[in-house]
């Protein structure tokens, strides 16, 4: 897979898409190495879509604005490793709701690394030329049982022992 978004697999595009199609977000924005219009796959072009240039980066992040996904295509190739973290977790801090990246084979990135950030992998092709991770804030974190105010920190010694 070469850096430019177009070549991005037909089956990457079509699990972006599902995914995208799932969420509905009323605001794309879209990170990769290509800056040409042309080279936006098919499944953004429905929400309200910002393409940011990966060579831009990190100066040109939108300021004080919320997306509803953010998606990275082979954006990281160009970015050295503090500014790809960086990206990464401001993406995933700040800026969007959901953040979907496709890391190519290419990339000097490792699942290690993506897992240190909290994204999750999500699919891969058959020959791992290209892996989709992604982290959704909604449930990155899910309620458990276990930790809540009934479960912790002994309740039931509440009046018994002064803490």
């Amino acid at each position: 897979m070469s850096a430019d978004p177009s070549s991005l697999p037909a089956a990457a595009d079509a699990l972006l898409t599902a995914r995208l199609a799932d969420q509905r977000p009323k605001s794309v924005l879209l990170i990769s190495a290509g800056g040409s219009a042309a080279e936006i796959p098919a499944c953004l072009h429905g929400p309200a879509l910002v393409h940011i240039p990966a060579h831009a980066l990190p100066g040109a992040l939108p300021v004080g604005k919320r997306f509803g996904a953010g998606v990275v295509l082979d954006g990281l190739a160009g970015l050295s490793r503090a500014d790809g973290t960086q990206l990464l977790a401001q993406l995933r801090d700040q800026l969007c709701e959901q953040v979907f990246v496709v890391v190519t084979k290419a990339s000097a990135w490792s699942r290690e690394d993506m897992l240190a950030l909290a994204y999750t992998l999500r699919a891969r092709s058959a020959d791992d030329q290209w892996l989709l991770y992604d982290h959704d804030i909604a449930s990155y974190n899910p309620e458990r049982d276990w930790n809540t105010p009934e479960h912790w920190a002994n309740p039931e010694n509440f009046e018994r022992y002064r803490w």
